[in-house]
Parts: C-alpha cells; structure tokens; sequence
C-alpha cells in the first residue's frame, strides 16, 4: 500500500466522448495492468456488461496507480531508476 502522505486523488471530469476512458485506460497501462496496445480500447473501468455493449460509462469507478516522481533537478536519483 501507499502511506497516506504519497496518496494523491485524481478525478477526471469532462464532457461525453472527450476520452476520459482513453485517458483512464492509458493511465492503467502504464502501470503494466493492461498492454499499451489495449489502452483505449479495453475500457477496464467500464465493468457492467451495458457500459460495454453501448461504449458509455454509466458507474463511478476507482483504482489505485503507483507514479514514480522523477525530479528533474536530482539527475543521479533519476539514473539510479
């Protein structure tokens, strides 16, 4: 688990079919959860059989992601990843 202090909420809000799902799924993938060719097209979040059928997001859904913060000012901690 993450320690409350590096936990960071994102939401994503935006009109209908402006990719928040691609957005979604793109994110998930660069986790290593999906392959970056499904990102887009799996629709992870989308779970309830009719999100997948109609191709629209009916539920609220939430997942955990890891981020690794490169700060571009350490160079050696980013060569040490």
């Amino acid at each position: 688990f993450t320690s409350p202090s590096s936990t960071r909420l994102v939401t994503i809000i935006a009109q209908v079919d402006h990719g928040k799902t691609t957005l979604a799924d793109n994110l998930i993938a660069s986790n290593g959860i999906i392959s970056e060719r499904l990102a887009g097209t799996v629709r992870y979040l989308d779970s309830l059989e009719e999100e997948q059928r109609r191709g629209i997001t009916m539920r609220t859904s939430a997942i955990a992601l890891q981020h690794h913060y490169a700060d571009p000012k350490n160079k050696q901690q980013n060569k040490d990843k």
